[in-house]
């Protein structure tokens, strides 16, 4: 007798549903996670959404009728605006989320799983049921489940996970793939063989050569490549909207779509090959060349070291991401064994310097130091004398 493989287990997330009786609101959540060590920022000024706040609490006391109602209710709407047949239909929907549903009930579900992701205790939980809901062929689509798992993503800082799920969700949208990348080039994760034929088909690109032949023609991964090309700003936090309309958020997120497009094209400027070498120019007379190599001995000999330690910033897990994809990057104990990070930069990679120097040049323990020289920081500017 042969076994059959059991389907895989409906999951029940009925679960998942907050109660205003038993579940702390969300702004209380989202003000503890603030206290937090988390990689986002938090805006200054966010609204007070308390009043919206109890629209996405399910209030189990509210009628519900036998039978559930097929006239879904509008969109945006709250529990407390479902009539007693759409509550029904909501519960019942909840119980497998496995078929098509009204905008109202998907966006109720996932605003009660993306707060729960600011909880240590129910993340994990929240996090496997927007994997399993991701898996879900119901789901394929959904624009607002993609936001919440990359918020989710991004909150664990993991970029194989983010690379995993990209080649997963094949019907993301184009900007969910700008976003995606961006993130997947801080987190220092190079781009995959398997996401480039979901990428091609979600920026309406033309066929694309080998992802092996592109990496050969520019000589480095294309989405470093594209990061380094990125504006100053480009790694800057911006806003980030939640589904839940307590989520006000700040997140890096660099464009890199224009540069990334013109990379993966083949446009991007490659270096010469070693079988199309420029000729040879005649030598200079001994007094020339001696002249003309004093000023490149001295350039190679300039160097900038930039120190700094751990901080309770918004901003720290950017900059130190974007300090640990420098080739110079370590991790050094001082003599207090603590942990101190530091970057060393050339002449030709001081736009990197000012990129990372635009986040931390106002923690404590910053330091800056110029061919073993240290520099006060009130003397580092662009162009400033103490740097030459």
């Amino acid at each position: 007798m042969t076994s059959q493989s059991a389907p895989p287990p409906i999951r029940d997330l009925t679960r998942r549903l907050r109660s205003a009786d038993h579940h702390l609101p969300a702004q209380a959540i989202l003000r503890a996670a603030r206290e937090r060590n988390i990689p986002v920022a938090w805006p200054d000024g966010t609204p007070d959404v308390a009043s919206g706040e109890e629209t996405l609490l399910v209030d189990l006391l509210l009628d519900r009728a036998h039978e559930p109602d097929a006239v879904p209710p509008p969109p945006h709407a709250g529990y407390a605006a479902f009539s007693p047949g759409q509550r029904t239909a909501f519960h019942q929907w909840c119980a497998g989320a496995t078929a098509p549903a009204p905008r109202a009930f998907t966006q109720l579900l996932l605003a009660n799983l993306e707060i729960q992701l600011f909880q240590p205790d129910q993340a994990d939980e929240a996090a496997a049921d927007l994997a399993w809901l991701s898996a879900n062929n119901a789901w394929t689509d959904q624009v607002l489940l993609h936001r919440v798992m990359l918020l989710h993503l991004w909150l664990q800082q993991d970029g194989q996970a983010l690379t995993g799920w990209s080649i997963q969700a094949r019907q993301a949208k184009a900007d969910v793939w700008e976003t995606l990348l961006g993130w997947q080039a801080l987190l220092g994760q190079p781009l995959q063989a398997e996401q480039m034929e979901p990428l091609r088909a979600a920026w309406s690109l033309n066929a694309l050569p080998r992802l092996t032949l592109i990496r050969e023609m520019t000589g480095s991964d294309p989405l470093a490549a594209a990061l380094s090309d990125a504006d100053e700003d480009a790694v800057m936090p911006k806003p980030w909207r939640g589904v839940h309309p307590a989520v006000r958020l700040a997140l890096p997120q660099p464009s890199l779509r224009l540069s990334l497009t013109r990379i993966l094209q083949g446009q991007a400027q490659a270096p010469l090959s070693a079988g199309l070498q420029a000729p040879p120019a005649p030598p200079a007379p001994k007094e020339e060349r001696e002249e003309q190599n004093a000023p490149r001995m001295q350039e190679e000999q300039w160097h900038l070291i930039l120190e700094f330690r751990q901080s309770r910033s918004d901003y720290f897990q950017t900059a130190l991401a974007f300090a640990q994809r420098e080739q110079s990057f370590a991790q050094l104990l001082d003599e207090k064994r603590n942990v101190v990070y530091r970057v060393m930069f050339r002449k030709d990679k001081l736009r990197n310097f000012w990129r990372l120097w635009n986040i931390v040049e106002n923690w404590r323990g910053v330091r800056v130091y110029v061919r073993g020289q240290e520099v006060e920081k009130r003397h580092v500017w662009r162009y400033s004398q103490h740097l030459e």
